[in-house]
């Protein structure tokens, strides 16, 4: 006689739309919540960059916000939602963990670009502000927007222009899928059907729209040095 084994049933990870009963329920749940169903993302998230965001747009009209911007820290799916005062915050967090591994990998790989991108801006200024000629331009009694925005920006957009340019690079790439997590039409939810459908002409002219982009992005920044740093010069 063959022993047997009797096997322990595995409970299979649920997706976000799954959890806690019907999927129709579960559904409606995360969309009351302001939670992409499908993908179990909440776009809550991105008002954390969207707060830097406005505060160094700010700047120029209000210098104090510059400091509120150096404060600025990049915090984590998690950390944001539990920091935060989002009502279901809970049911964001639980439905990030229980996505689709794939989409948590490209949202994470977009936003990291972003953080990227926020963090350079913040340690090239912290390092302008740190320099001898604006200590003489405040000792000067230069206001205090003219020694932000004029002296200490311009100064500290090299290195942000070197982030910039790779973080874009990523950005625009991870563009397709956001779009097809999300559901936004776009070129990437457009490349994603012209793949599925097997459209070669489409996939072709897209891929070369997106190389087209992808090099005018870089020639844009190229040239941007020689304009913000008088000492580089192009021959």
């Amino acid at each position: 006689m063959i022993p047997t084994t009797a096997k322990t049933a595995q409970p299979d990870r649920p997706a976000p739309g799954k959890i806690g009963g019907d999927g129709r329920a579960r559904a409606a749940e995360l969309q009351a919540a302001n939670i992409n169903p499908r993908t179990g993302l909440a776009t809550d998230y991105l008002n954390h960059f969207n707060e830097a965001i406005m505060l160094l747009e700010m700047v120029p009209d209000m210098p104090e916000c510059a400091e509120d911007f150096l404060g600025w820290q990049p915090l984590s799916y998690r950390d944001h939602f539990t920091a935060s005062n989002f009502r279901a915050r809970d049911l964001a967090i639980e439905a990030y963990e229980s996505a689709d591994e794939r989409i948590r990998a490209e949202f994470d790989k977009i936003t990291s670009a972003m953080t990227s991108i926020l963090a350079a801006v913040g340690a090239a200024m912290r390092e302008a502000l740190a320099q001898d000629h604006i200590r003489t331009a405040r000792a000067k009694g230069l206001r205090e927007r003219i020694v932000v925005w004029r002296h200490a920006l311009v100064n500290a957009m090299l290195p942000i222009l070197t982030v910039s340019g790779t973080a874009l690079g990523a950005l625009l790439g991870g563009s397709v899928a956001v779009e097809r997590a999300f559901g936004v039409p776009g070129l990437g939810l457009a490349l994603v059907f012209a793949v599925a459908e097997r459209d070669w002409m489409l996939i072709q002219n897209l891929v070369l729209l997106y190389g087209t982009i992808f090099v005018l992005i870089n020639l844009v920044i190229d040239v941007s040095y020689g304009w913000f740093d008088p000492r580089i010069r192009y021959q």
